[in-house]
């Protein structure tokens, strides 16, 4: 790090890479329109949207709430800038709905959602991070099943972690008409009406966090 003198200001600036998620989601779903499409290809299109609006929320998050920080103005006591400066690091290394509703009570005063006051929203905006959080490190769906000794017994099922909470959601919403194990189709989650959901809550969510908590330029 270059030394700066102690009399030095400093300034912050921040250019924010999801701004290019947007038009490049648009551009992707005309691809995806194309009636000759693979399936599989498909699928990889949706499964590229999830993971940019999941992107695309984290980004807001960051710069909204960096802008709550530098509006607090310029203190000169050092305190403050050593709490200031520990803050700006808290936001940049924060990740997930949880971890941004947390630090929101910090800097805002409320947590993101009891901002909002609209917790259907923040259900889904939840669920996207569970599903970010799976497919992200491309965890397979995975089931635990058990056999009875007898012949003629019906076998019974585990499933549990990220995919299931995702499929209950989905199911719940109309997003799914069958359970992924019912299926055993490797693109059952990635259908264009759950990319479209999952895009339209990120964005919904992101123009009203704006409204609500960013400060005045």
């Amino acid at each position: 790090m270059a030394s700066v003198r102690s009399n030095w200001s400093v300034a912050h600036e921040s250019f924010h890479i999801f701004e290019c998620i947007p038009p490049w989601i648009e551009w992707q779903t005309k691809q995806r329109a194309s009636p000759d499409i693979p399936e599989a290809i498909r699928a990889g299109i949706n499964f590229s949207i999830i993971l940019a609006s999941a992107c695309y929320i984290e980004g807001n998050f960051e710069r909204i709430l960096i802008k709550n920080i530098n509006a607090s103005g310029e203190h000169s006591t050092p305190l403050y800038k050593r709490l200031i400066d520990d803050l700006r690091l808290r936001v940049s290394k924060t990740t997930g709905s949880e971890g941004y509703d947390e630090i929101f009570a910090l800097v805002v005063g409320k947590k993101a959602n009891e901002t909002l006051r609209e917790p259907g929203l923040w259900e889904n905006i939840k669920t996207l991070f569970y599903f970010r959080n799976v497919i992200a490190h491309g965890r397979a769906v995975g089931y635990k099943l058990y056999f009875p000794p007898n012949v003629g017994g019906f076998w019974e099922e585990e499933f549990s972690g990220g995919y299931k909470k995702v499929e209950d959601f989905l199911l719940k919403k109309g997003l799914l008409e069958s359970r992924h194990i019912d299926e055993e189709n490797n693109w059952h989650y990635f259908s264009d009406d759950v990319a479209d959901f999952f895009w339209s809550a990120a964005t919904s969510f992101v123009e009203k966090l704006n409204k609500t908590v960013l400060p005045p330029a």
